[in-house]
């Protein structure tokens, strides 16, 4: 489970950081997230995405593993390759999302509304990825096994309604309501993202079956 959220944490945390850099040496305009956005969403996540994957069940197959050997760092390739991937991929949709909607013209309130929350739902369809490190998420052993996560995400979705629509933290935020359009090319940059992570766990799992057979 310690894995399991340094796998979720360190791809959204590089994502968080790699946004207004990737900004600024694009020579954007406009940031697509303004620094509180990025203190929300560290806020709101922490306290109940990351938290969840504390109480996640062992996977099926985690007593056919080898051994792991004292020497192995935390951070094995695997991990490092599915932070820089899953990372980078947010930056990616949340950068070309705000320049789309910047292209349509959308205020710069609603654009950054629009990528804040992206970033959130990327987080949250990636939760679903991470309680699992190579198991398939939605299968039913393990898609219900978790109240907690189901609990997280819900309160999550609560708290991302006040961030858009809630006229305290409207203004206290720099927030603006976004339309239904803008939630589903949110929905569909998640989905792809769950979908792309579920395409690389086969792959792992292809391998790491592979590698039982052979010893």
């Amino acid at each position: 489970n310690i894995l399991k959220a340094i796998l979720f944490i360190l791809p959204t945390n590089f994502a968080e950081a790699a946004i207004p850099m990737a900004a600024v040496a694009l020579d954007l305009p406009e940031l697509p997230m303004l620094p509180v956005h990025i203190l929300w969403v560290n806020m709101v996540t922490a306290v109940t995405l990351a938290i969840s994957l504390a109480f996640e069940s062992p996977e099926e197959a985690v007593m056919k593993r080898p051994p792991r050997s004292p020497d192995e760092p935390i951070l094995t390739p695997f991990l490092l390759w599915r932070i820089a991937f899953v990372g980078i991929f947010m930056t990616i949709a949340c950068l070309y999302l705000f320049e789309q909607l910047r292209g349509k013209l959308l205020t710069i309130e609603a654009a950054r509304t629009t990528t804040t929350n992206l970033l959130v739902m990327g987080e949250t369809f990636y939760l679903l990825n991470a309680r699992q490190l190579t198991a398939f998420a939605l299968h039913p052993k393990y898609l219900w096994a978790n109240p907690y996560s189901w609990l997280s995400i819900g309160v999550l979705l609560m708290l991302q309604i006040a961030f858009t629509y809630a006229s305290p933290l409207q203004a206290l935020l720099s927030t603006a309501p976004i339309s239904f359009k803008e939630w589903g090319e949110i929905l569909l940059w998640g989905f792809i993202l769950f979908c792309i992570v579920e395409v690389e766990k086969y792959f792992w799992r292809n391998l790491i079956v592979a590698n039982l057979i052979k010893s």
